[in-house]
């Protein structure tokens, strides 16, 4: 007997089997499952869903998913036979089974791809029955944290001024740790981000000579008094100024002193008191510092 067509039947319908050997005598029919026909079951007559089962003719009324499997029947021929197999195909929906566990990541940083499946196995879709509808996969980010990048140097900027004009100065260029800089705990940049480099080398002229006259000042108390200090004109002086027992007096020129200045070189001690000591007059430029001292004695 050769098996029954797939799209013979639908939900719902009755389908009708013949016993295909021709014979008297007609024993049971039996049913086994589509896919295990290891397992037979004995048909009982039930009202409403089997016709008679001792005949050539089953007929099963009202189809549903489960009528799905293998029908024979039995039959005397001599001794108790089968028949051959009818195969019932009800259509059956397919249904999602369940997911697997998610896979590895796909990258370990940097945001990668984590994967799980499922099948349309629970139940898998028979007959007519319609395929599971949606995504057998499911995507999902992972490794998201930003990945490691080791830092390296930037070009270097130019050269900065000399710190000399002569005698030997320091200029310094420098860099940043930013081609790229370190992300995510990648290492910075090693060596050093200054670099420095001999400059203006060549020979300080000398500097103007300061010249107090005299070693020795000898005042009267409160008389005034004016401390000389000689020095040749030079473009490249600075500053000028006086000291007082290594005290620098810049900030009471207004007060108790006059003078001592780069436009105005000597000193003058107004209403002399208490004011012996050792007074230095000082000039400083671009090359160096000179500076002469001189002893003065209130009487």
């Amino acid at each position: 007997m050769a098996l029954t067509r797939l799209d013979d039947y639908i939900l719902g319908t009755n389908a009708t089997l013949i016993c295909e050997h021709d014979t008297t005598t007609y024993g049971y029919w039996q049913k086994r499952a589509h896919d295990d026909k290891s397992t037979s079951t004995d048909l009982q007559l039930t009202i409403g869903k089997y016709g008679r089962i001792d005949s050539k003719y089953l007929t099963i009324y009202n189809l549903i998913s489960e009528d799905t499997g293998y029908y024979r029947c039995s039959f005397l021929d001599n001794v108790w036979k089968f028949g051959k197999d009818h195969l019932l195909k009800v259509p059956v929906n397919g249904n999602w089974g369940r997911w697997t566990g998610w896979s590895g990541c796909s990258k370990t940083c940097g945001g990668g791809e984590t994967i799980r499946v499922r099948l349309c196995n629970d139940p898998s879709p028979i007959g007519r029955g319609l395929d599971c509808s949606g995504d057998p996969r499911d995507r999902a980010v992972c490794s998201s944290n930003v990945c490691p990048v080791n830092g390296n140097w930037g070009r270097w900027s130019g050269w900065s001024g000399c710190s000399k004009t002569c005698g030997g100065g320091k200029k310094k260029r420098t860099r940043l740790c930013n081609n790229p800089s370190p992300i995510g705990g990648g290492l910075d940049c090693s060596a050093d981000p200054q670099e420095f480099s001999v400059c203006s080398s060549n020979v300080c002229p000398d500097i103007s000579q300061t010249t107090i006259l005299g070693d020795l000042y000898v005042a009267i108390d409160e008389q005034d008094i004016t401390l000389e200090c000689l020095i040749k004109t030079d473009p490249s002086n600075n500053v000028l100024y006086w000291l007082k027992n290594g005290k620098d007096l810049r900030p009471y020129l207004s007060s108790k002193y006059s003078g001592g200045t780069l436009s105005e070189q000597s000193l003058t001690i107004k209403n002399v008191d208490n004011n012996d000591g050792n007074y230095t007059c000082k000039l400083e430029n671009q090359f160096g510092t000179s500076k002469d001292v001189v002893e003065l004695k209130v009487l």
